[in-house]
């Protein structure tokens, strides 16, 4: 996929010119998507073509990750993020 037209399939999922970077940092055999729903050991995660599933751990919901043969190979850096306080944890966080 040309980094143009994966840029605009997944701009309305929040895409842009900085992800394009660290994309470009891992190489052209990685697909970028956006982490749909993140489940135990994998998750369903919107490419430009549309939603595959893609195993993977660590995964959140909202992450941009890199794919490759159905595994998730990176997970780019998060920007923001929405945690909370660990339940019976102190001082551990959830995403």
């Amino acid at each position: 996929m040309q980094a143009g037209a994966g840029r605009a399939a997944l701009a309305p999922l929040g895409w842009d010119e900085y992800r394009d970077h660290e994309m470009a940092a891992l190489g052209a055999d990685h697909l970028p998507a956006r982490v749909l729903r993140a489940d135990r050991g994998g998750g369903l995660v919107q490419t430009a073509d549309g939603a595959r599933s893609a195993h993977g751990a660590g995964l959140a919901t909202g992450d941009w990750v890199a794919v490759r043969d159905g595994v998730v190979r990176a997970v780019l850096a998060r920007r923001t993020v929405l945690a909370r306080r660990a339940a019976a944890r102190v001082g551990d966080r959830q995403v």
